[in-house]
Order: C-alpha cells, then sequence, then structure tokens
C-alpha cells in the first residue's frame, strides 16, 4: 500500500493501477482475487466435508462443492486457501489448496497419525463454508491440550 500511495498521490488512480503495484511489490498477480472478489456479484457458498480416507488412513480427503448459482453470468469462482493439520504427536501444517472447480476432491498425504483439520484457518475466504468432519476432530479440538496447541499457534505465530 505503501507503494501504491507514494506512486500514486495527487494522481487520478484505476483499480488496475492497485493491482499492478501489489504485483511489482509482492511478484504475485492479484488480478484473480479482483476478478472473484471485486470485479462480480456473488461471494462463494461452499459445502466441505473432510475424512480421513477409508482405504488408508495415513490420507485425508477433503470434498469442496461451490453450492452457489453457477451460470454464464456468475461463473465458479477460482482461489486458494489453506488447511491446518493437526497431529497427535504435537506436530502441525499448513498445506495450501487450490479450488477452481464447482466439485473439487483434494486428498492430502498424512505425515502422522492426524487429530484434526481446519478450513481455512485463518476465515481469509469471503464465503459462507459449511464444514463436516469427523467426530473424533472436535473432540481433540476441545481437548485441552490441543486447544492449547491450537491457540498457541494462532495466537504467537501471528495468524490472529
Amino acid at each position: 500500500m505503501n507503494h501504491y500511495l507514494k506512486e500514486y498521490s495527487y494522481k487520478p488512480v484505476e483499480t488496475k493501477d492497485l493491482i499492478n503495484s501489489i504485483q511489482f511489490i509482492t511478484g504475485i498477480n492479484p488480478a484473480i482475487y479482483f476478478d472473484n472478489f471485486i470485479f462480480r456479484a456473488g461471494h462463494p457458498e461452499l459445502d466441505v466435508t473432510i475424512e480421513t480416507s477409508s482405504y488408508d488412513s495415513n490420507f485425508l480427503n477433503i470434498s469442496i462443492l461451490q453450492k452457489q448459482t453457477i451460470n454464464k453470468e456468475f461463473p465458479i469462482f477460482h482461489f486458494e486457501t489453506f488447511v491446518f493439520v493437526q497431529y497427535k504427536n504435537a506436530e502441525n501444517e499448513e498445506v495450501k489448496i487450490l479450488i477452481d472447480e464447482k466439485s473439487k476432491k483434494i486428498t492430502i498425504p498424512l505425515k502422522h497419525k492426524i487429530s484434526f483439520c481446519i478450513f481455512d484457518p485463518r476465515s481469509s475466504l469471503p464465503a459462507d463454508v459449511s464444514i463436516k468432519f469427523p467426530e473424533s476432530f472436535i473432540k481433540d479440538i476441545f481437548s485441552l491440550s490441543f486447544l492449547r496447541l491450537f491457540l498457541e499457534y494462532f495466537l504467537f505465530d501471528g495468524i490472529i
């Protein structure tokens, strides 16, 4: 923002100038985010189902369905988000995922036995999200030791 404000102070600007400044500073093209969330109407409505694989418990299956109206006027949304995975051995990781289809199925290989996971842990998606996951995840999230680890990760690592 500092670059944008200095570069365009006291000048007429367009949204493309902000996009160009963000890309210049970060090296990331933010056009897809502007196309999804600024230049068009609506927002994603997601049904997310998370479960360990019934074939192999070393894999996490995530199904994401965009259930908002999708047609020529309102195409599907394309965006990235994260899945926070907490393991029983107190290790954790964040996995970046791309959602670019009406119905997306993602399989994440697990490094250890999973305790729980959280879809969009930073709550950064401007979306209505309904999530279904195993009851065991809920128990571990609310158990004192895992809740402490979760809060330490998000509060002390600067995410919240």
